[in-house]
């Protein structure tokens, strides 16, 4: 691996921070025509004759290390192995590890860690071609970093060993430095599919939020001993949390849905799923150290199948409805109001998609 290869790494991961812009999707070609991709149209490039930078108007930067460099590097490894590489040879925090993702129709591995002070370094391995694989990396700070995900993972995406970068990721480039969605629907407080990535409404209580594809389905993936949560509805009360989960590993209580989430208090109403024993429930919980199962009930659950899930809350009625069957109710005033969580236990792994919160107070 050259030592150019390690300092534009090294290079990316010491700029500043900045917020996304908006604009439409621009299209840069090598010189040599051997490869392409697209990226935001507000966006300046600049080539230093290997590796490339993305730079927003405010400042932001996502690299894209040489694609000749990385593939000559990596011709034997798959992109998970040469993420790890990097890793490992520029030293960078131990406990970074890569995790096999899917970027567009490409093999991909991703790795998220902290760097230095509130920095978050977000680095996609990509193999765009047979014979070519190149890694991205952006940098922001923690609340940032879904945004600058949604960069990196649709311009590694719209790679192509050419010059037309795939036109399927086109939009995808454009709806990840877009400005919010529209208003929502009346009666509707919140609603996700994950389609164009992962947005800044969601943020980390632990671990690193993503967005894979499922079947050619975006869904946000839950890893072992993540949580994630809204950064809207801290003052609802009664609403349903509508979703789809899928559980792709565990053994025993492998996923909580919370409900009424209190940032403040650490804890929640919850249902909870154990593939272990078959079962399903409600529980509450305060942090890691109290979990307390409120109701249980037998139900169908197998790794690797998509489940239809609603948790509701209404006054101190709690209620879980899981695959359309209502399989758990309480009474408890334990929490008042607050927003979604989403958790996967350690050595579990969730993936959630299609979310829709309703308003239930009439």
């Amino acid at each position: 691996m050259t030592k150019k290869f390690i300092i534009i790494a090294l290079t990316i991961l010491l700029l500043a921070p900045a917020v996304l812009a908006q604009g439409e999707s621009a299209v840069y070609v090598a010189p040599d025509e051997s490869f392409s991709f697209r990226y935001p149209a507000g966006w300046t490039l600049s080539d230093d004759g290997d590796n490339l930078l993305l730079r927003s108007p405010e400042g932001l930067i996502v690299g894209v290390l040489s694609p000749d460099v990385v593939s000559r590097v990596a011709a034997s490894l798959t992109p998970a192995e040469t993420l790890d590489l990097l890793l490992n040879f520029t030293e960078f925090p131990s406990g970074a590890a890569a995790e096999e993702i899917t970027a567009g129709s490409y093999a991909a591995a991703r790795a998220a860690f902290r760097q230095s002070g509130q920095l978050e370094v977000v680095a996609v391995a990509v193999r765009y071609s047979e014979a070519n694989t190149t890694i991205v990396l952006g940098v922001a700070e923690a609340e940032q970093l879904p945004a600058v995900e949604a960069v990196v993972l649709a311009v590694a995406a719209s790679l192509n060993a050419g010059s037309a970068p795939t036109e399927a990721t086109a939009e995808a480039v454009t709806e990840a430095t877009a400005e919010p969605d529209e208003p929502l629907p009346e009666g509707i407080l919140f609603q996700d599919d994950f389609e164009a990535g992962l947005k800044d409404w969601w943020a980390v209580y632990q671990g690193t939020p993503s967005v894979v594809l499922d079947g050619g389905n975006g869904a946000l993936q839950v890893g072992s001993d993540e949580a994630f949560y809204l950064t809207t509805g801290a003052d609802w009360t009664d609403y349903a949390a509508e979703m789809r989960v899928k559980i792709m590993q565990a053994d025993g209580i492998s996923g909580l849905v919370g409900v009424r989430f209190d940032r403040e208090k650490a804890g929640a109403y919850a249902a909870f799923f154990d593939t272990k024993a078959g079962s399903a429930g409600l529980a509450y919980f305060f942090g890691s150290q109290s979990f307390n199962i409120l109701s249980t009930s037998r139900i169908n659950l197998a790794v690797g199948q998509w489940y239809d899930l609603e948790v509701s809350v209404q006054g101190d009625q709690v209620e879980l409805r899981f695959g359309g069957q209502r399989t758990n109710w309480l009474t408890s005033t334990q929490f008042k109001q607050g927003t979604l969580l989403l958790y996967a236990a350690p050595g579990a792994e969730m993936l959630v998609d299609d979310i829709v919160i309703r308003d239930l107070r009439g």
